[in-house]
């Protein structure tokens, strides 16, 4: 649970890196002031939503027959890898490349920690369970924003990316392999009396 927690943590750090560093990204681009918030601001979240809202349908479905963990672990590895190879992009179409496929681990996280949180713990500790992985989430987007302000204008706006996934190529293989997929519906009341009747 708290490898998932650190994972949501992570994941969501890279949300809004690009905010802080909108000027420097634009120079780099040749992007006029208009172009940067257009494109930068607007443009580059639009196929990281659609991907991520369509990755959410799709997982949310998913989660209820296959194998939550293998699944999760999958999901951030793509994720975070595109989010990674950032530092190879050169171009604004890359830039569009890399955080489509960064938009499917945002996506098919929440399902999945909701599914997975659900199976770990009985009706009544759900929701502190619930309370601590938000927390954490919303600590992952601030820490995002704070590293772009704070190293980006010295290291570039792909090493933040970069910074940003490593923990999680090393966080979702640990929970592979440490972590047991839950029994679905096992901590539910009803099917704890019919296990004991």
């Amino acid at each position: 649970y708290i490898i998932v927690s650190l994972i949501v943590c992570f994941l969501l750090a890279d949300q809004n890196i690009i905010a802080p560093l909108l000027n420097p990204m634009a120079e780099e681009f040749n992007l006029t002031a208009i172009e940067r918030d257009r494109i930068l601001a607007a443009e580059l979240n639009i196929p990281f939503v659609l991907v991520g809202g369509l990755t959410s349908l799709l997982v949310g479905w998913a989660a209820d027959s296959v194998n939550r963990k293998a699944l999760l672990c999958g999901l951030v590895l793509f994720s975070e890898i595109a989010c990674f190879a950032t530092l190879l992009v050169t171009d604004i179409s890359g830039l569009f490349v890399t955080r489509s496929f960064s938009g499917i681990a945002i996506g098919g996280i929440y399902p999945l920690t909701f599914s997975l949180i659900g199976d770990w713990f009985p009706a009544h500790e759900r929701g502190k369970a619930l309370s601590f992985t938000l927390i954490l989430a919303t600590i992952g987007f601030l820490l995002g924003q704070i590293l772009s302000a704070s190293i980006g204008p010295f290291l570039g706006f792909r090493a933040v990316f970069a910074i940003v996934a490593a923990p999680n190529l090393i966080l979702a293989p640990l929970f592979f392999f440490t972590t047991k997929e839950p029994v679905r519906a096992a901590k539910e009341e009803l099917v704890q009396q019919a296990a004991v009747a």
